[in-house]
């Protein structure tokens, strides 16, 4: 079962977040020798609004933390009119076993929209 972590982005702004992984005893999921990858869209059943997130193993892999990143000019083009909820997945992917796919995390992502947006530099 994936871990399950909200979290909040401010549109136009940078946004790191750290997913701790843990097993379903409690204990801490390695992430030696697996590669991250995640992704937000509105739904878990949208094929539309796919965005990347930065997925990277943060310090040891034993700790079982992920860092996630978005940069602002990702932030600022999430649409917050319709709604300000997103979902998103983290899969950790063995490379040496094609068959070693783990859903490691899960959870929503709200968007909080910004009044003020970034001045265009020349």
């Amino acid at each position: 079962m994936a871990t399950v972590i909200n979290f909040v982005v401010d549109a136009g702004s940078k946004f790191e977040g750290v997913a701790t992984i843990q097993n379903e005893d409690g204990s801490l999921f390695d992430l030696t020798n697996y590669d991250t990858y995640a992704q937000m869209r509105k739904s878990f059943y949208s094929d539309r609004n796919i965005v990347e997130i930065q997925a990277s193993i943060q310090g040891d892999p034993q700790n079982g933390e992920i860092l996630l990143e978005l940069d602002p000019s990702v932030t600022a083009d999430l649409p917050t009119l319709i709604s300000n909820n997103w979902v998103y997945d983290i899969e950790a992917n063995n490379p040496s076993d094609t068959n070693d796919i783990k859903r490691v995390c899960e959870g929503t992502i709200t968007v909080n929209p910004n009044a003020t947006k970034s001045p265009v530099v020349p």
